[in-house]
């Protein structure tokens, strides 16, 4: 059935897409062709008189070939499109997590100068007086995200020791918590004026 090859091959001359697609469509039409030639050769036609109809129950070259080529157009168009759109949102992603892992380290470095700052403040002292509340909130102005400042004793307040046991991170550095019963609290320094 050289001529079936022949026939179907023109019918995807020039069109491009996926190689297995092509030549899944490709086998396919092949054995209905196939199918449909000896379906006439068994009603008594002769070979050329089979192909002869098989083509044309199949439809003309010229049309079926614009529809192949459009289908596989549309096809590339639409991969192109869910490419174009997976490059935009990594971008996307990585432009955001790039983002915030910056500011997540600005914050945490503001975090630890503000931290050190204070303790320079404090030192070794067991109160904390006015005047040294006085220049914690001037250290805590350079920083708009401070609303409320509570120093504790660890060594006063169990639970704080628990909490270091249990969290690596919540260390001499200072770290962001929700709060720990602010009553416990050595020293509370409200920031009004960045509400």
């Amino acid at each position: 059935m050289k001529s079936i090859d022949q026939f179907v091959d023109s019918l995807y001359k020039g069109v491009d897409g996926n190689l297995e697609e092509i030549s899944a469509f490709k086998e396919e039409m092949k054995a209905h062709l196939i199918e449909t030639v000896k379906e006439l050769k068994k009603d008594g036609k002769t070979e050329e008189e089979s192909l002869r109809i098989a083509y044309e129950r199949f439809g003309e070259i010229k049309i079926i070939n614009t529809g192949l080529l459009n289908l596989f157009h549309k096809q590339k168009k639409f991969i192109g499109f869910i490419l174009i759109s997976a490059i935009v949102f990594l971008l996307i992603g990585v432009t955001s997590y790039i983002f915030m892992s910056q500011r997540d380290l600005k914050f945490q470095k503001e975090q630890n100068i503000l931290t050190q700052g204070i303790l320079d403040i404090v030192k070794d002292s067991d109160t904390i007086t006015e005047e040294n509340k006085l220049k914690i909130e001037e250290i805590a102005k350079k920083y708009n995200y401070i609303n409320y400042i509570a120093l504790f004793k660890i060594e006063d307040n169990s639970q704080i020791q628990k909490a270091i046991e249990k969290d690596s991170t919540l260390n001499i550095n200072g770290t962001y918590r929700y709060p720990f019963d602010i009553k416990m609290a050595h020293a509370a320094i409200n920031c009004p004026a960045w509400l």
